[in-house]
Formats: structure tokens, sequence, C-alpha cells
């Protein structure tokens, strides 16, 4: 089946072989390989030399220049726990948004929430109730977020910080043969390609082995 990480894009291998990301990367993992021959071989670059969805995401300093509006996150923190929050319970200075590679998207938005998290805590403000989260669960379910949702649509990641709880908005649906009540039991990557590569980073976000999820419950339920 075929999956929208493997389109390709107007980037080519011009623009991205100079980026930063790639640089480290390749330095890290592959030194005496070229940009051309890992992204080749990796399959996130046609014969025309255009780089692939999947490419971009990893190795563009700024995919969000190329992917605009289906490839960032959007933090938003309202002083309500009402179902939705509006424009009226939006906090001053919201919404926040991440951009950059999925690892620094991953990372930058795992520390920006715990970071509001705590804040609100230690401000003391009466409309936020003390909450703690398990870092850890903040980590597996943005990763989650980040690596399986549906890159062809246009619309942001949203983390929604409440006063009694965090939503993260993942655009698309459940992958496959995904449902609600089997999600904790079976996996299905909606981007495999995006998924192995990124574990190949040092210190990568994600195991690549679906345990993600099973994780992140355990470590709130110990809490």
């Amino acid at each position: 089946m075929a999956s929208f990480e493997d389109e390709v894009t107007q980037t080519n291998l011009d623009e991205l072989k100079e980026s930063s990301v790639l640089t480290a990367f390749l330095s890290e993992v592959a030194p005496s390989t070229t940009p051309y021959d890992w992204l080749r071989k990796q399959k996130v670059m046609d014969s025309s030399a255009r780089i692939t969805v999947a490419g971009v995401l990893l190795y563009d300093d700024c995919p969000q220049a190329t992917l605009p509006k289906q490839s960032a996150i959007k933090i938003l923190r309202y002083h309500t726990d009402e179902v939705e929050g509006t424009r009226e319970t939006l906090d001053n200075g919201f919404p926040i948004t991440i951009e950059g590679d999925l690892y620094t998207l991953i990372h930058e938005a795992v520390c920006q929430t715990k970071e509001i998290v705590e804040e609100a805590g230690v401000v003391g403000r009466e409309d936020i109730e003390s909450k703690e989260y398990p870092e850890i669960t903040l980590h597996e379910i943005i990763t989650n977020a980040v690596l399986h949702r549906d890159y062809s649509i246009k619309k942001d990641i949203q983390i929604r910080i409440f006063t009694n709880r965090i939503e993260i908005e993942s655009p698309g649906k459940l992958p496959g043969h995904i449902t609600i009540e089997n999600i904790l039991q079976e996996q299905c990557a909606r981007n495999p390609k995006i998924v192995r590569l990124i574990s190949k980073f040092p210190f990568p976000p994600n195991k690549d082995v679906g345990e993600g999820l099973n994780t992140a419950f355990r470590a709130m339920e110990q809490m």
C-alpha cells in the first residue's frame, strides 16, 4: 500500500545535502557515506534527485518550508476545564509553534510541554490545578503523534493543555486495522520508513518495537 511518506517533494539533493541535520546525522552514523548514497540507499530520494516527504521531514533543517501547515506542532494552554477551549480562555502568548526536523520537533515539544505544566504549578494560578505527568508518558505520546500522523492532511499536531488534562491531537484516522479497543495490543505503522530511519539517530526518540503507548499507560498507572 502506497504511503504519503514516499511522495516526492520539490526539494532536491542540492538543497538538502548541506542541511545541518543531515550533516550531523551522517557524521555520527555513517561518516564514510555521502548524502547522495545515503538518501538513495534509504529510498528517500528518487532518480531525479527529488527528496520524498520522509526525507524532508527527517533531514531538512526546516521541513515546514516544504510542508507548511502539516509538519509543525502547536501548543495551546487554556484556563478552563471545559470540553473545548475558546479564544477567550486561551492564555496570553499562545499558541506556541514548534518547527524543525522530526527529531528536534519531538524533543522540543516534550520539553516545552513539561515546562509549561511545571510553570503553571510554580506560579500557583488558582485556575490551574496542580498536575503532574510522567515525562515518559508525554514523550511517548508526542513521539507517537509525530511518527504516526497522516502527513497528507494539512493540519499541524496540537498539544492542548487544560486546567485538568492534556490533549494531544495527531491528524488522521487510526491506521490499518488499529481500533480504540486493540490499540495497545496491535501494531500498524502508517509511516514505516520514518519510524525505521528515526530510530537510527543517536539517542532516538523511539525504539521501533511498538511499545510506546503501553509504556505511556504503565507510567500513568504507576503514578
